[in-house]
């Protein structure tokens, strides 16, 4: 689909939701708004935040109204201990780190979430962070931390759930956006009632030229939610969520290409793009059963495919570039029981999540060589290099009790049984047996919160909590087909390893969570810190010996994690976050060094002020420093700051917004690589400079 014809229909689709606006006036006047301080992930039950015995924030849904951002990532940088490094040098390639935990754009270590149901894809766990744009969103959920306890695989950094539901209804709001380096964006967002059931739905289109040369970037979506059945004692309802998105790819750039220009491309990835679909449908509902049971769950379908030409620079003079064409469809389900009391004193929770997945995958050259050899070649694909087809089947068990033995103290305890076996087949033009992984893993979690204190100003609560987690190989860990040429036998290899074992990681962590009043009725903060420390064993890696994924890893992750709240009249509110993260190599050549890429300090801070009814502005502030590029630490990337500003003013019924990113004009990069051939030239990802952008919003 090209871009125009995108942006037509992204604007129908527009269209048709403010053309939904007098259906939006019977807005359902019986849905309460949920307290605040209330999440679902951290026990996959609702629990208030300050008793929790994990680490958990929450981004309200004023603050994502109100602070410069520009897509779910930006409002994750906002959380204490979760960091981002950008390729797009706008941010719209972000790549997640939570507590050290970072795959390096080739998988995921944190289990990303809509209401409860995995996000994440099939073939390499990562997640499209255009996926669900944040005008569909009423809040989002950080659980930091281990979770395979309740989550099962991958959940080793933590839980992001992107939480579309639980505010008051606000009827129809839309917003257009034009902005520096070519953008245009519009989105509206719906929910109310019609014809006695309850629905949302939300569409965005985004289009983009980019920062630098060879970027440009389109994106859309489109989602809805009609409520089946309603009443006293249960719900069901149906979703669905619809994504495309296409966007060039211009690579790093040498230190000595970003010296002539920050905004070109390299020559190697002349080729580099990517044309992507996402297609869901979901039936949720949930039921109560009496006696203090519940039972919930969902069943999901999904449907991807993505076509991406992408090249591995092999050194500085030469790169190998590939078409991949990969469809996967996959089938999740998801049913849990709360008895409430348990047949013991307390609180129990069952379920059972499973999932089946099917990956079909095919490569073509594009192609190989020198700076020559790219100028002479047309892009097109060329003789097809791979094929073959796989499955995923997932199954896991979960039970968590809870005790409550007094007013001031909870215990939880909790454990996970998973079980994944993949299978994959090589089709012609190649001949090869089919090959098999299977997995078995067992993660046990145990918690307690004490609140140590309440009175009319103050309330504090301290937990602790211990657990097991771990993350198995990606299917294409295991069996990816790209092949890489190199310049000895066999001359060409895959960095995939059907052999690979799941890496397993056992943190205990304790922190606290404090609420005061500084001036009743006028001014509150809240406070949180956690420290931790997670030994990591049969960790993944690249052994760049044999040039394939092993499990020859074992490392410590350590850090502390502190935010600070404050919330005053008027819209006044300030934020700050230090996060404090050091991970080490505990064997190896590298023994007692830091892991490469990952800040040792992050920073997140920000003020804003003012409401709807008149002018309101924010400011916000992100900064990471201490960063090594390789193995030795003897490479470092400066440290970087970033200041984004956002004013808004009511004109009769809309709202003028101005939002500057990078507000100082900075140059920097989040992050790079030495060449993995040896030459010491190091490749880095230019962030843009000062972005303005100009919107009109309706509605609430």
């Amino acid at each position: 689909m090209t871009g125009p014809t995108l942006a037509r229909r992204s604007a129908a689709l527009l269209a048709a939701l403010l053309g939904a606006a007098p259906a939006a006036a019977q807005q359902d006047t019986t849905r309460v708004r949920e307290v605040d301080s209330l999440v679902v992930t951290a026990e996959r039950v609702r629990t208030p935040l300050v008793t929790s015995t994990a680490a958990v924030s929450r981004v309200s849904g004023e603050e994502l109204r109100s602070l410069p951002l520009r897509s779910v990532a930006d409002a994750l940088r906002t959380v204490p201990g979760i960091t981002f490094v950008d390729n797009d040098g706008l941010g719209l390639d972000p790549q997640l780190m939570v507590r050290g935990f970072y795959g390096g754009g080739e998988a995921d270590y944190v289990v990303v979430l809509l209401d409860g149901r995995p996000l994440n894809g099939l073939q390499a766990g990562l997640y499209d962070w255009d996926l669900v744009p944040l005008p569909a969103l009423e809040s989002i959920e950080v659980f930091r931390g281990g979770a395979s306890s309740l989550y099962g695989d991958a959940a080793v950094g933590g839980v992001v759930n992107l939480v579309t539901a639980g505010g008051p209804p606000r009827g129809l709001r839309g917003e257009v956006t034009r902005g520096a380096f070519g953008l245009w964006r519009g989105s509206a967002a719906l929910d109310g009632a019609w014809l006695g059931r309850s629905g949302s739905a939300f569409a965005e289109v985004r289009t983009l030229d980019g920062y630098r040369a060879h970027a440009a970037r389109t994106t859309g979506s489109l989602g809805a939610t009609v409520g089946l059945l309603e009443g006293a004692r249960g719900e069901l309802s149906v979703s669905t969520l619809h994504h495309w998105r296409e966007f060039e790819e211009p690579g790093p750039l040498t230190t000595a290409e970003l010296d002539a220009s920050r905004r070109e491309a390299s020559p190697f990835y002349r080729f580099d793009a990517a044309d992507e679909r996402v297609h869901r449908l979901t039936l949720d509902g949930e039921r109560v059963l009496g006696g203090g049971a519940e039972l919930s769950g969902h069943l999901v379908g999904e449907v991807r495919a993505l076509d991406e030409v992408r090249t591995l620079p092999l050194s500085p003079e030469f790169a190998d570039t590939k078409l991949r064409e990969l469809g996967t469809r996959r089938l999740l389900g998801s049913l849990q029981l709360r008895l409430r009391p348990a047949p013991v004193a307390g609180s129990l929770l069952v379920g059972t999540d499973w999932s089946l997945g099917r990956i079909e995958n095919r490569y073509f050259a594009v192609a190989t060589g020198d700076a020559d050899a790219y100028r002479a070649a047309g892009g097109g694909p060329g003789e097809l290099d791979a094929r073959g087809e796989g499955s995923r089947l997932a199954a896991g068990a979960f039970a968590r009790y809870e005790l409550r033995p007094s007013d001031a103290v909870r215990l939880a305890a909790g454990a996970r049984l998973d079980w994944l076996r993949d299978a994959f087949r090589t089709l012609p033009p190649a001949e090869g047996a089919r090959r098999e992984s299977s997995h078995l893993a067992f993660s046990p979690r145990a918690g307690v919160n004490v609140r140590y204190l309440r009175s009319p100003r103050h309330e504090g609560h301290v937990f602790a909590s211990v657990g097991r987690s771990f993350k198995a190989p990606t299917p294409d860990q295991l069996f990816d087909q790209r092949s890489i040429p190199v310049p000895f036998e066999p001359y060409r290899v895959t960095l995939s390893n059907a052999e690979l074992d799941p890496q397993y990681g056992t943190g205990v962590e304790a922190g606290l969570y404090h609420r005061v009043e500084l001036l009743p009725g006028r001014l509150s903060g809240r406070l949180s810190s956690t420290a931790y420390q997670i030994d990591m064993r049969d960790e993944l890696d690249v052994d760049l010996e044999t040039f394939r994924y092993v499990n020859i890893g074992r490392s410590r992750h350590r850090g502390v994690e502190t935010g600070l709240e404050l919330r005053g009249p008027g819209g006044v509110g300030a934020y700050a976050n230090h996060t404090l993260q050091s991970v080490t190599f505990r064997n190896g050549a590298h023994e007692g060094n830091r892991l490469k890429a990952i800040p040792k300090h992050a920073l997140g801070a920000g003020v804003q002020a003012g409401g709807p009814s008149g002018l309101s502005a924010s400011l916000s502030v992100q900064s990471a420093w201490g960063i090594h590029l390789d193995d030795t630490n003897t490479l470092g990337l400066p440290g970087y700051t970033r200041v984004d500003a956002r004013a808004a003013y009511p004109v009769g019924p809309v709202r003028l917004i101005a939002e500057v990113f990078n507000l100082l004009d900075r140059e920097y990069s989040t992050t790079g690589f030495p060449d993995p051939a040896g030459s010491g030239v190091v490749y880095l990802y230019p962030a843009a400079g000062r972005a303005l952008q100009l919107g009109l919003s309706v509605g609430g």
